[in-house]
Parts: C-alpha cells; structure tokens; sequence
C-alpha cells in the first residue's frame, strides 16, 4: 500500500499534467496533439534529476546548499522543457504561461477570501 507521502506525489504529478495538458488546449493546442500518456512519461523522466536532491543536501553546508539548488534548477529545466516537448511549443513560449498561472492562483485565493467572507456574513 502506497503512503500518503507517495500518493501525494502522484497525485500532484497528475495534476500538473492535466493542468498543462488543458492550459495547452485553452491557447488553441488541439487534445488530440497533446497525448497525455507523452506528457506523464516524459515529465515524469523530466523528474529524474530530483534524486540527486538528497546526496546533495547530505554535503550539508553552503556547498550542500549550491548543489541542492542547482539540482532544482536543472529539474525546473528538464520539467519545462519535458512539457515543451510534449505539447509541441518552444520551451520559451511555455514559459510565458508562469505569470499567468501564478496571477490566476492568487485571482483564485481572493475570490475564494471573499466568497467565504460574503457566505460569513450572510450567516451572521
């Protein structure tokens, strides 16, 4: 039976792939392009270099740290360009969806706040 820590992982795997499979098909990318098979076996080699995560945190120390981090740069790397890859866009044009996401979390935070806030207040 799988931990939580591993279903977690999973299912977060899951999750970007259909995010950035359907973010895809919003910006006029057609489902039948995008194999979503493709995109979970190439992110998921895309990930390969996360195992290096752990010996380079083991080093401890600013030099431990450096490695970890460039660990995470090279895996943000093989992530973006896995996802390029498998949607068929350059990695550069992929990356012009960031802000975006990021601005459509925090719009989502907000209008979930204040639609809590309105549901409070009817309430009371």
């Amino acid at each position: 039976m799988l931990s939580f820590k591993k279903q977690s992982n999973i299912a977060g795997w899951l999750v970007f792939a259909l995010l950035i499979q359907r973010l895809a098909t919003v910006f006029q990318r057609s489902d039948d392009l995008i194999d979503l098979k493709v995109l979970l076996t190439l992110t998921a080699f895309g990930s390969l270099p996360w195992i290096f995560i752990g010996p380079a945190l083991s080093l401890g120390g600013q030099f431990g740290s450096i490695l970890a981090l460039a660990v995470m740069l090279w895996f943000l790397i093989s992530q973006v360009r896995a996802a390029s890859v498998a949607i068929g866009v350059s990695a550069e044009r992929l990356l012009l969806l960031v802000p975006l996401a990021i601005a459509g979390g925090v719009v989502s935070i907000i209008w979930a706040i204040n639609v809590i806030g309105l549901l409070v207040s009817i309430t009371s």
